[in-house]
């Protein structure tokens, strides 16, 4: 990780500061041993992590001094030292052995709510990281960290608000022994309750985000299973990131996000369940107004019975009727080495070509196929967009 990504650091430390403490200090204390086990940087060479040898047993649950003395340690010294080069290869490693360690102690009822809380936040921490270690992309090492924060922060919510409700005179000795970071502790502690201004369903909501304070919360009541439109539109600002939670706040639903200055974002959702939904719009460039809109998505389903058939030199395709379906788009790709297509809810076209629009039958004979190969999608639409598409199971002739 070279220096570009530095400046970053500090930004996510207050989220590293206390899952490192597990992540490579064992046990606590001069108990604690340890070896150095090699890893694989995602360059392909070998970093040596600090990683415990000695594992926590499982064992009934531990009094307030048994949990400090086997989980607590030298907090900040760890974190600089993942700050100063280590691998994120290394960083997945350590979140990987807090979930085994913490997961076989049952904590005193006095932490109870910070443990569980820490537990999941580095669950989800190491599946963020794992997945651009899998598959950056685009991204480079040093553009996932500084969007780490951005990724993972919301989550972190968990762990603040145990911090601010735990008893002051526990607080104050699990930041002593290192469990708790101090500034953390005073953030969680001062951190009012957010109030979100409501969306109501059909209606909007509209503000001005720039980087610096670039963040506005909303809400909106779901009822579970309907489908919802969300909309995003925006001027000036360069990107945004839309965040929508789950409740209980803030089990991220889903994550979307802007690359260029086009607007609007469209995302359509399906409630899980009924209940208040709170909704983040991020800044993440520049500085401009915002508009969000939260409708009852009528947009229809996907056809199925999707079909292609030679006749002759043509190839025609059909498939069932949908209800509320004023149309159909029909796409097409002739092969190669991805067979691919991707559409979004307007009706627009990703790695693949339309082959006919506003088509009000349900078939569609191709008169120009291609000589290699032919795929075919169909999406059914109406004045609410276009539905979702298999983009993994074309209709091939």
């Amino acid at each position: 990780m070279n220096n570009i990504a530095r400046p970053c650091i500090p930004a996510i430390s207050t989220l590293l500061v206390v899952v490192l403490t597990f992540a490579f200090v064992a046990c606590g204390g001069d108990e604690e041993v340890q070896e150095d086990v090699t890893t694989a940087t995602t360059a392909g060479e070998q970093s040596s992590a600090a990683t415990p040898k000695t594992e926590l047993p499982t064992t009934s649950r531990a009094s307030l001094d048994e949990y400090i003395s086997m989980v607590c340690g030298e907090t900040v010294m760890e974190v600089n030292s993942w700050e100063e080069g280590d691998s994120l290869s290394d960083l997945s490693a350590g979140l990987g052995f807090i979930n085994k360690q913490m997961s076989a102690l049952e904590p005193p009822r006095e932490v109870a709510e910070w443990h569980h809380a820490q537990i999941a936040f580095a669950g989800i921490f190491k599946e963020t990281v794992d997945d651009f270690l899998k598959d950056p992309g685009d991204q480079t090492e040093d553009d996932f960290v500084i969007s780490l924060f951005l990724t993972v922060g919301p989550h972190f919510e968990p762990v603040e608000k145990a911090i601010a409700t735990m008893d002051p005179e526990v607080r104050t000795r699990m930041i002593e022994a290192g469990c708790i970071d101090e500034e953390t502790t005073a953030s969680a502690s001062a951190q009012p309750e957010i109030q979100r201004e409501e969306v109501p369903v059909g209606g909007s909501a509209s503000g001005t985000l720039s980087e610096s304070e670039g963040i506005a919360y909303l809400q909106f009541q779901a009822e579970k299973g309907q489908k919802y439109l969300i909309k995003v539109t925006w001027e000036s600002l360069a990107r945004i990131r839309l965040l929508v939670k789950d409740p209980p706040d803030p089990r991220v639903s889903f994550i979307d996000q802007s690359n260029s200055s086009d607007s609007p974002l469209i995302r359509q959702w399906t409630a899980p369940e009924s209940g208040t939904f709170h909704i983040e719009v991020w800044a993440l460039e520049g500085v401009g107004s915002f508009n969000i809109s939260v409708s009852f998505d009528d947009t229809p389903g996907s056809p199925t019975g999707v079909s292609a058939a030679w006749e002759g030199s043509q190839v025609k395709v059909s498939w069932d009727p949908v209800d509320g379906a004023d149309y159909y788009n029909v796409y097409h790709d002739d092969g190669g080495i991805n067979v691919y297509c991707k559409v979004d809810s307007g009706g627009n076209a990703s790695f693949c070509r339309e082959r006919a629009t506003d088509v009000t039958s349900t078939s569609y004979v191709d008169n120009d196929p291609s000589r290699r190969e032919n795929h075919y999608w169909v999406a059914a639409c109406n004045s609410s967009g276009c539905s979702e598409i298999d983009s993994e199971n074309p209709a091939t002739p």
